[in-house]
């Protein structure tokens, strides 16, 4: 029996569409989940569209106007703020025309974040907050995500609150809702709305690359950083091409986005078992008519696009597989005891981190582990061309990796700088395989002069005073040094008076591990660095081990002084900097930290920490085996 969506009348000819801001700076698992959101109600409410916030060209009134629900799925980046690029959204909401657009439209909001970090989801926060300002009205409470568990509880918490407030809006039956509901919790197969065709690529009707925002770069120098290369860090230099000497593109603490490439021997190799050539062009073709040729994929995929372009430059094949991909995949094993394993793996999260922990697991291992997925193995090969049609929307999209640029114009030119990368190293569970962070692998390995598509993200908030006589205290740990270099870097170069007071005071491992220690001495020694402060944590030969908030405590009464005589503080590292160098300002501070803290003279520029989430995936999962553990031997006791 057909079922179908009932609206109200006023409804009937206005399309429900999906907002959703893609960019994170940890994972890019909110883009999957808002791809996977739409994918799944548009087979039985086909009119949703999605749009993506960060989209500069997205033209956000034309797009809204006759719009009466807004579904928005929003990571946080940084410290508890909205993802790049999704401020201008914001801005948007905010004047006169996006007030009259959004007032009285009906939304619901699914923050994703990490309890690792204490601003846990505030990205979607405050999404939230501002359409309820302008007068846009709250469908459910915001649903917070915690992408270190229950995510895909939460999640379909998320979704299932929406099919409920249909309902009870008389916009969906009741047999409807439990329809979805049950697909929802049954890991359904959703039926794409388009098929592919694959053909060989024509040399006379060869498809261009498209173009992606940004710019070329080529990479023209990497040096290693720290001692004996055992740091692990290295600095890479990149100059624009096509640029113009007199233009200063950019600034010191600005950023800078690079999006990396998969290695092409992996995508062939990934390829291969779809039954792919690497040249082969593929059409993405609607089922039924030409309106959803526009909004049955992601904008972000090339149509026509090359296989080769496709699995390089668009897909993200090192990702973890998300439970939607195991589940679309095991429709296509015929052996039961892989579709069992497949099935439980794709609807079981704690088991399917468990495994991914465990093993590894990325998107392009898939095959090897579940060989009689591959088309190598399968006696029709044109299949894969079904599988690849199925799991397409599935794998997260490349995105790009922001680093802080670590020079200054003054020193390396208007269209040259450098970054500072830290290489991301790890071994699975069993330490049987080594894993390499994707992009900062992608600028360790890159041949010199190479081209690489970069973004220059101007970061006002984290720019030099105008003053060049008001103190600067600048704190950092680890690469996060990386712009408080462009800043000496500035001192040192720029013809202005330098006469302020300038401190670094940075954190490290160990000796080994101390980036442009050279540097900043040579600085101090130029009087542009009136102290530069060292602390070892790690160290065997430097005891007692130190951290930058003792430096901070030690250095109490100098640095109340500079900051109540107008000086600027700078913070850059992971999360835990952030917190430790707030407790230790706020003892010297007292009650006047609160303030301070909300100034502008107070500058944060901080980052995901890799191990931190690693850490906390870990005792995650242990506490879930003991928990389960307990229950087991209740259950023996009983």
């Amino acid at each position: 029996m057909a079922i179908d969506v009932l609206w109200n009348s006023d409804v009937a000819q206005l399309p429900l569409r999906v907002l959703h801001a893609i960019y994170s700076y940890n994972l890019p698992r909110t883009q999957s989940r808002a791809t996977w959101l739409w994918t799944f109600l548009r087979q039985r409410v086909p009119m949703i569209y999605p749009i993506n916030l960060a989209n500069p060209d997205v033209d956000f009134a034309s797009a809204l106007e006759n719009v009466k629900f807004i579904m928005l799925l929003a990571s946080t980046t940084g410290s508890g703020e909205v993802p790049n690029g999704s401020s201008i959204f914001i801005k948007w909401a905010k004047s006169d025309d996006g007030k009259r657009i959004l007032n009285r439209k009906r939304f619901a909001v699914c923050a994703f974040g990490s309890r690792a970090y204490p601003k846990f989801c505030a990205g979607g926060k405050r999404f939230a907050d501002v359409l309820q300002k302008v007068g846009a009205e709250e469908m459910y409470p915001v649903v917070c995500v915690d992408q270190l568990g229950n995510e895909d509880t939460m999640f379909r918490k998320y979704t299932t609150h929406l099919f409920d407030w249909m309902r009870k809006n008389d916009l969906m039956t009741e047999s409807l809702r439990d329809l979805m509901v049950e697909n929802l919790e049954n890991g359904a197969a959703i039926q794409p709305a388009f098929y592919l065709r694959v053909r060989p690529r024509d040399s006379y009707g060869m498809v261009a690359p498209p173009s992606r925002i940004g710019t070329v770069a080529v990479l023209t120098n990497r040096t290693d950083l720290g001692v004996d290369s055992r740091s692990g860090s290295f600095q890479v230099t990149l100059q624009l091409q096509n640029s113009v000497s007199t233009i200063e593109y950019y600034k010191p603490g600005d950023h800078v986005a690079i999006w990396p490439r998969t290695n092409k021997a992996l995508a062939q190799y990934f390829t291969a078992h779809f039954g792919l050539n690497f040249d082969d062009q593929i059409d993405i073709v609607p089922l039924n008519d030409a309106h959803l040729h526009k909004s049955c994929i992601d904008a972000s995929i090339p149509n026509p696009v090359t296989v080769e372009y496709l699995f390089t430059n668009v897909l993200d094949i090192n990702t973890e597989p998300s439970g939607e991909l195991l589940s679309a995949l095991a429709h296509y094993v015929e052996e039961p005891e892989c579709k069992a394993d497949l099935e439980e793996l794709a609807l079981d999260e704690d088991q399917r981190r468990d495994w991914i922990e465990r093993t590894g697991m990325k998107t392009f291992m898939l095959f090897d582990y579940f060989p009689t997925l591959s088309c190598i193995h399968r006696r029709e090969p044109e299949e894969g061309c079904d599988i690849l049609r199925d799991v397409l929307l599935k794998i997260p999209k490349l995105r790009p990796r922001y680093y802080s640029i670590s020079s200054s114009p003054a020193a390396a030119g208007n269209s040259t700088f450098d970054l500072t990368v830290g290489r991301v190293m790890y071994t699975s569970k069993g330490g049987s395989r080594l894993h390499l962070g994707f992009c900062s692998d992608f600028l360790a390995t890159l041949p010199l002069q190479s081209n690489v598509i970069a973004e220059l993200r101007p970061a006002p908030s984290f720019r030099l005073p105008k003053d060049s006589k008001l103190p600067v205290i600048m704190i950092a740990a680890g690469t996060g040094i990386a712009p408080f270099k462009g800043f000496v870097d500035h001192f040192l170069f720029s013809s202005g008076d330098l006469s302020r007071d300038a401190w670094l005071i940075y954190g490290c491992q160990n000796r080994d591990r101390e980036l442009y220690a050279s540097e900043m001495e040579n600085a101090v020694d130029r009087r542009v660095l009136s102290k530069y402060l060292v602390c070892y944590s790690r160290d065997p030969d430097v005891m007692p081990k130190t951290y930058v908030d003792q430096r901070v405590r030690e250095n109490a009464d100098a640095i109340k002084d500079m900051i109540l005589r107008g000086g600027h503080v700078y913070v850059c590292g992971d999360i835990r900097i952030e917190q430790s160098v707030n407790g230790a300002l706020a003892d010297i501070l007292g009650d006047d930290f609160e303030d301070f803290e909300k100034s502008p003279r107070y500058h944060l520029d901080i980052f995901g920490a890799f191990d931190i989430q690693r850490q906390l995936d870990q005792r995650l999962t242990s506490a879930r085996k003991s928990l389960s553990m307990r229950k087991s031997f209740r259950h023996v006791g009983t």
